[in-house]
Protein backbone atom coordinates (compact mmCIF):
# COMPACT_ATOMS: atom_id res chain seq x y z
CA UNK A 1 0.00 0.00 0.00
CA UNK A 2 2.80 2.36 0.93
CA UNK A 3 4.60 1.48 -2.26
CA UNK A 4 1.47 2.24 -4.28
CA UNK A 5 1.12 5.61 -2.58
CA UNK A 6 4.73 6.41 -3.37
CA UNK A 7 4.15 5.63 -7.04
CA UNK A 8 1.09 7.94 -7.13
CA UNK A 9 2.97 10.75 -5.40
CA UNK A 10 5.82 10.32 -7.82
CA UNK A 11 3.50 10.60 -10.83
CA UNK A 12 1.92 13.76 -9.39
CA UNK A 13 5.36 15.32 -8.93
CA UNK A 14 6.32 14.46 -12.53
CA UNK A 15 3.11 16.06 -13.88
CA UNK A 16 3.74 19.24 -11.88
CA UNK A 17 7.34 19.46 -13.12
CA UNK A 18 6.26 18.97 -16.74
CA UNK A 19 3.56 21.66 -16.37
CA UNK A 20 5.98 24.20 -14.92
CA UNK A 21 8.66 23.51 -17.55
CA UNK A 22 6.09 23.76 -20.36
CA UNK A 23 4.92 27.15 -19.09
CA UNK A 24 8.43 28.50 -18.76
CA UNK A 25 9.49 27.45 -22.23
CA UNK A 26 6.27 27.70 -24.22
CA UNK A 27 3.93 29.92 -22.23
CA UNK A 28 6.48 32.74 -22.18
CA UNK A 29 6.86 32.57 -25.97
CA UNK A 30 3.09 32.73 -26.36
CA UNK A 31 2.99 35.78 -24.10
CA UNK A 32 5.66 37.55 -26.12
CA UNK A 33 3.79 36.81 -29.33
CA UNK A 34 0.56 38.33 -28.05
CA UNK A 35 -0.48 41.80 -29.20
CA UNK A 36 -2.57 43.25 -26.35
CA UNK A 37 -2.96 46.59 -28.10
CA UNK A 38 -4.92 45.08 -30.98
CA UNK A 39 -6.30 41.97 -29.33
CA UNK A 40 -5.39 39.51 -32.08
CA UNK A 41 -2.69 38.59 -34.57
CA UNK A 42 -4.42 40.12 -37.59
CA UNK A 43 -2.47 42.67 -39.69
CA UNK A 44 -4.03 45.57 -37.80
CA UNK A 45 -0.85 46.81 -36.18
CA UNK A 46 0.89 43.44 -35.96
CA UNK A 47 4.70 43.70 -36.28
CA UNK A 48 6.31 42.13 -39.32
CA UNK A 49 8.25 38.90 -39.45
CA UNK A 50 9.92 39.73 -42.76
CA UNK A 51 13.38 38.51 -43.73
CA UNK A 52 15.22 40.14 -46.60
CA UNK A 53 15.62 37.15 -48.92
CA UNK A 54 18.41 38.81 -50.88
CA UNK A 55 16.79 42.06 -52.00
CA UNK A 56 20.20 43.73 -51.72
CA UNK A 57 21.19 47.16 -50.48
CA UNK A 58 20.09 50.59 -51.75
CA UNK A 59 22.07 52.33 -54.43
CA UNK A 60 24.57 54.90 -53.25
CA UNK A 61 25.88 55.58 -49.76
CA UNK A 62 24.77 58.01 -47.07
CA UNK A 63 27.22 60.20 -45.21
CA UNK A 64 26.61 60.94 -41.55
CA UNK A 65 26.93 64.63 -40.73
CA UNK A 66 28.23 65.92 -37.44
CA UNK A 67 25.49 66.47 -34.88
CA UNK A 68 23.86 69.83 -35.37
CA UNK A 69 23.23 72.31 -32.61
CA UNK A 70 19.51 72.09 -31.98
CA UNK A 71 17.76 75.18 -30.69
CA UNK A 72 14.94 74.75 -28.16
CA UNK A 73 12.82 77.83 -27.58
CA UNK A 74 12.48 79.07 -24.03
CA UNK A 75 9.31 79.97 -22.16
CA UNK A 76 7.05 77.50 -23.94
CA UNK A 77 3.32 77.76 -23.34
CA UNK A 78 1.06 74.73 -23.50
CA UNK A 79 -1.96 74.49 -25.73
CA UNK A 80 -5.27 73.10 -24.51
CA UNK A 81 -5.85 69.36 -24.49
CA UNK A 82 -9.23 67.67 -24.77
CA UNK A 83 -10.23 64.04 -24.28
CA UNK A 84 -13.04 63.45 -26.75
CA UNK A 85 -13.89 59.81 -26.09
CA UNK A 86 -13.47 57.63 -23.00
CA UNK A 87 -14.28 54.52 -25.04
CA UNK A 88 -11.83 52.98 -27.54
CA UNK A 89 -12.03 54.54 -31.01
CA UNK A 90 -11.17 52.76 -34.28
CA UNK A 91 -10.51 55.90 -36.29
CA UNK A 92 -11.35 59.59 -36.61
CA UNK A 93 -10.99 62.53 -38.96
CA UNK A 94 -11.20 66.32 -38.89
CA UNK A 95 -13.67 68.01 -41.27
CA UNK A 96 -14.11 71.74 -41.87
CA UNK A 97 -17.41 73.08 -43.19
CA UNK A 98 -17.42 76.83 -43.55
CA UNK A 99 -16.28 78.18 -40.19
CA UNK A 100 -17.17 74.99 -38.31
CA UNK A 101 -14.57 72.35 -37.46
CA UNK A 102 -16.05 68.91 -36.81
CA UNK A 103 -14.51 65.61 -35.76
CA UNK A 104 -16.18 62.35 -36.67
CA UNK A 105 -15.08 59.12 -35.03
CA UNK A 106 -16.15 55.48 -34.81
CA UNK A 107 -16.52 53.61 -31.53
CA UNK A 108 -14.49 50.41 -31.62
CA UNK A 109 -16.87 48.13 -29.68
CA UNK A 110 -20.11 48.97 -31.51
CA UNK A 111 -19.19 50.51 -34.86
CA UNK A 112 -21.36 53.55 -34.08
CA UNK A 113 -20.31 56.89 -35.60
CA UNK A 114 -20.18 60.00 -33.42
CA UNK A 115 -19.54 63.69 -34.09
CA UNK A 116 -18.32 66.63 -32.06
CA UNK A 117 -17.68 70.27 -32.87
CA UNK A 118 -14.45 71.84 -31.70
CA UNK A 119 -16.19 74.87 -30.20
CA UNK A 120 -18.43 72.76 -27.94
CA UNK A 121 -18.09 69.77 -25.63
CA UNK A 122 -21.25 68.16 -27.00
CA UNK A 123 -20.95 64.75 -28.68
CA UNK A 124 -23.72 63.58 -30.99
CA UNK A 125 -24.30 60.01 -32.11
CA UNK A 126 -24.81 59.75 -35.88
CA UNK A 127 -25.55 56.08 -36.65
CA UNK A 128 -27.33 53.11 -35.07
CA UNK A 129 -25.88 50.30 -37.21
CA UNK A 130 -23.99 47.99 -34.85
CA UNK A 131 -20.89 46.24 -36.19
CA UNK A 132 -18.80 45.06 -33.23
CA UNK A 133 -15.01 44.99 -32.88
CA UNK A 134 -14.03 47.33 -35.71
CA UNK A 135 -10.22 47.36 -35.81
CA UNK A 136 -9.78 50.27 -38.20
CA UNK A 137 -11.99 53.05 -39.59
CA UNK A 138 -10.71 55.15 -42.49
CA UNK A 139 -12.63 58.21 -43.68
CA UNK A 140 -12.81 59.56 -47.21
CA UNK A 141 -12.97 63.30 -47.95
CA UNK A 142 -16.73 63.04 -47.37
CA UNK A 143 -17.81 62.98 -43.69
CA UNK A 144 -20.57 60.52 -44.65
CA UNK A 145 -18.37 57.84 -46.22
CA UNK A 146 -15.76 55.63 -44.58
CA UNK A 147 -14.18 52.18 -44.73
CA UNK A 148 -14.59 49.78 -41.80
CA UNK A 149 -12.02 47.01 -41.33
CA UNK A 150 -12.43 44.03 -39.06
CA UNK A 151 -11.74 40.30 -38.79
CA UNK A 152 -14.47 37.70 -39.21
CA UNK A 153 -14.05 33.92 -39.35
CA UNK A 154 -10.31 34.29 -39.88
CA UNK A 155 -10.71 36.67 -42.83
CA UNK A 156 -10.12 40.42 -43.02
CA UNK A 157 -13.23 42.27 -44.17
CA UNK A 158 -13.17 45.82 -45.54
CA UNK A 159 -16.58 47.46 -45.88
CA UNK A 160 -17.15 50.75 -47.71
CA UNK A 161 -19.99 52.40 -45.81
CA UNK A 162 -22.23 55.34 -46.54
CA UNK A 163 -24.07 57.09 -43.70
CA UNK A 164 -27.65 57.25 -44.93
CA UNK A 165 -30.90 58.06 -43.16
CA UNK A 166 -32.63 54.90 -41.95
CA UNK A 167 -36.26 54.12 -41.14
CA UNK A 168 -37.63 56.48 -38.51
CA UNK A 169 -38.84 55.09 -35.19
CA UNK A 170 -39.48 56.70 -31.85
CA UNK A 171 -35.90 55.91 -30.75
CA UNK A 172 -33.92 56.20 -33.99
CA UNK A 173 -35.58 59.11 -35.79
CA UNK A 174 -32.41 61.17 -35.65
CA UNK A 175 -29.99 58.32 -36.31
CA UNK A 176 -28.69 57.02 -39.62
CA UNK A 177 -27.69 53.59 -40.91
CA UNK A 178 -24.48 52.36 -42.52
CA UNK A 179 -25.01 50.96 -46.00
CA UNK A 180 -22.45 50.05 -48.62
CA UNK A 181 -20.37 47.40 -50.37
CA UNK A 182 -17.59 45.01 -49.43
CA UNK A 183 -14.11 45.45 -50.87
CA UNK A 184 -12.01 42.34 -51.69
CA UNK A 185 -11.35 40.06 -48.72
CA UNK A 186 -7.99 39.80 -46.99
CA UNK A 187 -6.76 43.32 -47.70
CA UNK A 188 -3.65 43.33 -45.52
CA UNK A 189 -2.97 47.06 -45.79
CA UNK A 190 -5.17 49.98 -46.79
CA UNK A 191 -4.32 53.67 -47.01
CA UNK A 192 -6.47 56.68 -47.96
CA UNK A 193 -4.94 59.38 -50.17
CA UNK A 194 -4.49 62.86 -48.72
CA UNK A 195 -7.30 64.10 -50.96
CA UNK A 196 -9.58 61.34 -49.66
CA UNK A 197 -10.71 60.23 -53.11
CA UNK A 198 -8.52 57.13 -53.68
CA UNK A 199 -7.31 54.16 -51.71
CA UNK A 200 -4.20 52.05 -52.08
CA UNK A 201 -4.43 48.52 -50.77
CA UNK A 202 -2.40 45.33 -50.54
CA UNK A 203 -4.23 42.06 -51.26
CA UNK A 204 -2.70 38.82 -50.03
CA UNK A 205 -2.04 36.08 -52.54
CA UNK A 206 0.68 34.46 -54.58
CA UNK A 207 1.78 36.98 -55.66
CA UNK A 208 0.38 39.71 -53.43
CA UNK A 209 -0.84 42.82 -55.25
CA UNK A 210 -0.98 46.55 -54.64
CA UNK A 211 -3.96 48.27 -56.28
CA UNK A 212 -5.35 51.82 -56.50
CA UNK A 213 -9.10 52.42 -56.69
CA UNK A 214 -11.92 54.67 -55.63
CA UNK A 215 -12.80 54.27 -51.94
CA UNK A 216 -15.78 52.08 -52.90
CA UNK A 217 -13.48 49.75 -54.86
CA UNK A 218 -14.50 51.13 -58.24
CA UNK A 219 -12.08 51.58 -61.15
CA UNK A 220 -9.28 49.43 -59.66
CA UNK A 221 -5.82 49.66 -61.17
CA UNK A 222 -3.03 47.15 -60.51
CA UNK A 223 0.18 48.98 -59.63
CA UNK A 224 2.58 46.31 -58.40
CA UNK A 225 2.84 42.56 -57.81
CA UNK A 226 5.32 40.93 -55.43
CA UNK A 227 5.85 37.44 -53.94
CA UNK A 228 6.47 39.05 -50.53
CA UNK A 229 3.45 39.52 -48.25
CA UNK A 230 4.86 41.72 -45.48
CA UNK A 231 4.54 45.32 -46.68
CA UNK A 232 3.31 48.54 -45.13
CA UNK A 233 1.88 51.08 -47.56
CA UNK A 234 0.96 54.75 -47.23
CA UNK A 235 0.65 57.78 -49.48
CA UNK A 236 3.83 59.86 -49.64
CA UNK A 237 2.03 62.28 -51.97
CA UNK A 238 -0.99 62.26 -54.28
CA UNK A 239 1.00 60.49 -57.01
CA UNK A 240 3.37 58.28 -55.03
CA UNK A 241 3.13 55.52 -52.44
CA UNK A 242 5.59 54.76 -49.67
CA UNK A 243 6.13 50.98 -49.55
CA UNK A 244 8.14 49.48 -46.71
CA UNK A 245 8.84 46.04 -45.31
CA UNK A 246 7.29 45.43 -41.90
CA UNK A 247 9.79 46.45 -39.26
CA UNK A 248 11.55 44.17 -36.78
CA UNK A 249 14.80 44.70 -34.88
CA UNK A 250 15.91 41.22 -35.94
CA UNK A 251 15.65 41.73 -39.72
CA UNK A 252 16.83 44.21 -42.33
CA UNK A 253 14.18 46.61 -43.58
CA UNK A 254 13.70 48.41 -46.90
CA UNK A 255 11.75 51.50 -47.97
CA UNK A 256 10.69 52.33 -51.52
CA UNK A 257 8.70 54.93 -53.41
CA UNK A 258 6.15 53.45 -55.81
CA UNK A 259 4.70 55.52 -58.64
CA UNK A 260 1.24 55.08 -60.11
CA UNK A 261 2.80 53.56 -63.24
CA UNK A 262 4.60 50.91 -61.19
CA UNK A 263 8.03 52.56 -61.11
CA UNK A 264 9.88 51.53 -57.95
CA UNK A 265 12.59 53.71 -56.39
CA UNK A 266 14.67 52.45 -53.50
CA UNK A 267 15.05 55.02 -50.71
CA UNK A 268 16.58 53.13 -47.78
CA UNK A 269 17.57 49.58 -46.98
CA UNK A 270 19.57 47.07 -44.97
CA UNK A 271 18.66 48.75 -41.67
CA UNK A 272 17.33 46.62 -38.83
CA UNK A 273 14.03 47.84 -37.41
CA UNK A 274 13.59 50.27 -40.29
CA UNK A 275 10.41 52.32 -40.37
CA UNK A 276 10.21 55.66 -42.19
CA UNK A 277 8.08 58.66 -43.11
CA UNK A 278 8.63 60.50 -46.41
CA UNK A 279 7.70 64.18 -46.71
CA UNK A 280 5.18 65.24 -49.40
CA UNK A 281 7.88 66.59 -51.74
CA UNK A 282 9.94 63.38 -51.41
CA UNK A 283 13.01 65.47 -50.58
CA UNK A 284 13.41 64.20 -47.04
CA UNK A 285 12.66 61.07 -45.03
CA UNK A 286 12.80 60.53 -41.28
CA UNK A 287 13.43 56.98 -40.18
CA UNK A 288 14.26 54.86 -37.15
CA UNK A 289 16.86 52.14 -36.98
CA UNK A 290 17.69 49.58 -34.29
CA UNK A 291 21.30 50.17 -33.24
CA UNK A 292 23.34 49.31 -30.14
CA UNK A 293 20.41 47.88 -28.20
CA UNK A 294 18.00 50.75 -28.78
CA UNK A 295 16.11 52.91 -31.26
CA UNK A 296 17.88 55.67 -33.19
CA UNK A 297 16.08 58.37 -35.18
CA UNK A 298 17.61 59.95 -38.30
CA UNK A 299 16.65 62.17 -41.19
CA UNK A 300 17.92 61.73 -44.72
CA UNK A 301 18.19 64.67 -47.13
CA UNK A 302 17.50 62.89 -50.42
CA UNK A 303 18.84 65.77 -52.49
CA UNK A 304 22.29 65.81 -50.86
CA UNK A 305 22.40 62.15 -49.78
CA UNK A 306 23.39 63.23 -46.27
CA UNK A 307 21.76 62.07 -43.09
CA UNK A 308 21.95 63.31 -39.53
CA UNK A 309 20.69 62.23 -36.17
CA UNK A 310 17.52 63.81 -34.85
CA UNK A 311 17.39 65.51 -31.44
CA UNK A 312 14.96 62.95 -30.03
CA UNK A 313 14.25 59.21 -30.20
CA UNK A 314 10.96 58.23 -31.75
CA UNK A 315 9.25 55.99 -34.29
CA UNK A 316 8.27 57.85 -37.49
CA UNK A 317 4.67 56.59 -37.23
CA UNK A 318 4.35 58.85 -34.19
CA UNK A 319 5.00 61.89 -36.42
CA UNK A 320 3.15 63.86 -39.08
CA UNK A 321 4.50 66.31 -41.67
CA UNK A 322 3.17 69.85 -41.73
CA UNK A 323 0.47 70.43 -44.32
CA UNK A 324 1.88 73.88 -45.09
CA UNK A 325 5.64 73.35 -45.05
CA UNK A 326 7.38 70.12 -46.06
CA UNK A 327 10.38 71.04 -43.87
CA UNK A 328 8.39 70.98 -40.62
CA UNK A 329 7.58 67.86 -38.61
CA UNK A 330 5.26 67.34 -35.62
CA UNK A 331 5.98 64.36 -33.34
CA UNK A 332 4.78 62.72 -30.14
CA UNK A 333 8.04 62.06 -28.30
CA UNK A 334 8.51 59.70 -25.32
CA UNK A 335 9.85 61.25 -22.15
CA UNK A 336 12.35 58.42 -21.57
CA UNK A 337 15.13 56.93 -23.76
CA UNK A 338 14.05 54.02 -25.97
CA UNK A 339 16.42 51.25 -24.91
CA UNK A 340 15.31 47.72 -25.76
CA UNK A 341 14.18 45.59 -28.70
CA UNK A 342 12.36 48.33 -30.60
CA UNK A 343 10.15 48.57 -32.54
CA UNK A 344 8.96 45.01 -31.76
CA UNK A 345 8.20 45.46 -28.06
CA UNK A 346 6.15 48.61 -28.76
CA UNK A 347 4.18 46.95 -31.55
CA UNK A 348 3.41 43.99 -29.29
CA UNK A 349 2.22 46.20 -26.46
CA UNK A 350 5.02 45.06 -24.12
CA UNK A 351 6.00 48.69 -23.52
CA UNK A 352 4.34 52.08 -23.91
CA UNK A 353 5.24 55.75 -23.67
CA UNK A 354 4.31 58.97 -21.94
CA UNK A 355 4.65 61.58 -24.67
CA UNK A 356 5.35 65.24 -25.23
CA UNK A 357 4.35 66.95 -28.49
CA UNK A 358 7.19 68.70 -30.34
CA UNK A 359 7.56 70.49 -33.66
CA UNK A 360 10.84 70.59 -35.55
CA UNK A 361 12.19 72.69 -38.46
CA UNK A 362 14.75 71.12 -40.78
CA UNK A 363 15.63 74.56 -42.15
CA UNK A 364 16.71 76.05 -38.84
CA UNK A 365 17.24 73.01 -36.60
CA UNK A 366 14.83 74.54 -34.08
CA UNK A 367 12.67 72.33 -31.90
CA UNK A 368 9.65 73.63 -30.05
CA UNK A 369 7.89 71.93 -27.15
CA UNK A 370 4.14 72.27 -27.66
CA UNK A 371 2.69 70.21 -24.82
CA UNK A 372 3.57 67.76 -22.09
CA UNK A 373 0.55 65.47 -22.40
CA UNK A 374 0.88 63.86 -18.98
CA UNK A 375 1.23 67.23 -17.25
CA UNK A 376 -1.89 68.53 -18.97
CA UNK A 377 -4.06 65.42 -18.61
CA UNK A 378 -2.77 63.60 -15.56
CA UNK A 379 -2.61 60.49 -17.79
CA UNK A 380 0.21 58.75 -19.61
CA UNK A 381 -0.56 59.17 -23.30
CA UNK A 382 1.16 57.19 -26.05
CA UNK A 383 0.00 59.25 -29.03
CA UNK A 384 -0.53 57.58 -32.43
CA UNK A 385 -2.36 58.38 -35.70
CA UNK A 386 -1.51 62.08 -35.58
CA UNK A 387 -3.55 64.30 -37.92
CA UNK A 388 -3.36 68.06 -38.38
CA UNK A 389 -6.28 70.27 -39.33
CA UNK A 390 -5.90 72.15 -42.62
CA UNK A 391 -4.88 75.37 -40.84
CA UNK A 392 -2.70 73.44 -38.35
CA UNK A 393 -4.55 74.89 -35.38
CA UNK A 394 -5.57 71.43 -34.16
CA UNK A 395 -3.81 68.09 -33.68
CA UNK A 396 -5.93 64.93 -33.49
CA UNK A 397 -4.56 61.64 -32.13
CA UNK A 398 -5.39 58.40 -30.29
CA UNK A 399 -3.80 57.02 -27.15
CA UNK A 400 -2.31 53.61 -27.99
CA UNK A 401 -2.77 52.49 -24.37
CA UNK A 402 -6.59 52.44 -24.60
CA UNK A 403 -7.44 53.90 -28.04
CA UNK A 404 -9.20 56.92 -26.55
CA UNK A 405 -9.44 59.99 -28.79
CA UNK A 406 -7.81 63.37 -28.04
CA UNK A 407 -7.30 66.79 -29.57
CA UNK A 408 -4.57 69.32 -28.86
CA UNK A 409 -5.21 72.95 -29.67
CA UNK A 410 -2.06 74.43 -31.20
CA UNK A 411 -1.11 78.04 -30.60
CA UNK A 412 -0.06 80.49 -33.30
CA UNK A 413 3.55 79.80 -32.36
CA UNK A 414 3.30 76.05 -32.71
CA UNK A 415 5.54 75.90 -35.75
CA UNK A 416 9.27 76.49 -35.38
CA UNK A 417 10.65 79.66 -36.94
CA UNK A 418 11.15 79.24 -40.68
CA UNK A 419 13.70 81.13 -42.72
CA UNK A 420 12.14 82.57 -45.84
Amino acid sequence: MNKKKLVIVGLVVVVIVITVVSFLFFGRDNLLNENPSFGNNAPFGTPGEFTTGGLGSPEGTFSLEQNETFVVTSGETYASLRKISDAPVSGAKIFVTGSTTVIRFLEKATGHVYETEIDTNLIRRITNTTIPKIEEAVWTRDPDTLILRYEKDGLIESFYANISKGSSTSTTSELSTLEGVFLPQNILELSMSEGGDRIAYLVSGNPSRILISRPDGGNPSLVWTTPIQGWRISWASESTLSVATKASNTSSGFLYLLGMNGDLEKVLGNFNGLTGLVNPTHTRVVYSEFLSGGLNFFNLNRESGLRNEMPFQILPEKCVWSRNNSEVLFCSVPSNPLVGDYPDIWYKGLTSFSDKIWSYSFETGETKLLADLETLSGEKIDAIDLELSSDESLLLFRNKKDFTLWTLELTDGAQPTINN
